[in-house]
């Protein structure tokens, strides 16, 4: 089952409501061990990753032309680049980070539905279910696009290697 629904504003959140209310009621129903959930989340959203990933992110921002230094600012005015903001370790020993890469311009509602969806992720695994969650590329939507801010990043995106916005036949045929 697919959790593909996309609304703009509370309709979102709506939507993705009706979508968890019907996973879960089909799950319950068939079992949980039987079921597929697959969902595409947003990379403009906060995610564990791994000491690989941090350090990646690390090296980019080293090797950054020294113009895109000078604009670190944008880390705390405008949230356009993510921030690492907890690292933990797990019970192995494995190195976790907590990126945060939620853009406030996307708004609560965006938000919490795709904060839905994670959730139904958790609970779907830790009941049994298989669960498909892989983040969605970057992709130039009409939706995405509508929004001057995110108009703008995208068209200069290009600049910030490795950032690559996708257009949607893209993003369908790879996800």
């Amino acid at each position: 089952i697919g959790g593909y629904a996309y609304l703009d504003g509370e309709l979102h959140v709506r939507v993705n409501l009706a979508c968890d209310a019907i996973m879960r009621g089909l799950a319950e129903s068939y079992g949980w061990d039987k079921t597929n959930l697959h969902f595409l989340p947003t990379p403009t959203d906060a995610y564990i990753i791994s000491d690989t990933v941090d350090n990646a992110v690390k090296k980019n921002i080293e090797d950054a032309p020294a113009w895109q230094k000078r604009l670190e600012v944008l880390q705390s005015v405008g949230k356009m680049v993510p921030m690492v903001t907890l690292t933990t370790t797990a019970e192995d020993g494995t190195k976790m980070h907590l990126s945060d890469s939620l853009m406030a311009t996307q708004g609560p509602n965006y938000a919490l539905a795709k904060r839905i969806q994670q959730w139904r992720s958790i609970l779907a695994r830790d009941n049994g279910a298989t669960v498909s969650f892989s983040v969605a590329p970057a992709t130039a939507t009409a939706s995405v696009l509508s929004n001057k801010m995110f108009a703008a990043a995208y068209g200069g995106a290009h600049f910030w290697e490795p950032v690559e916005i996708f257009y949607s036949d893209l993003s369908n045929a790879v996800m």
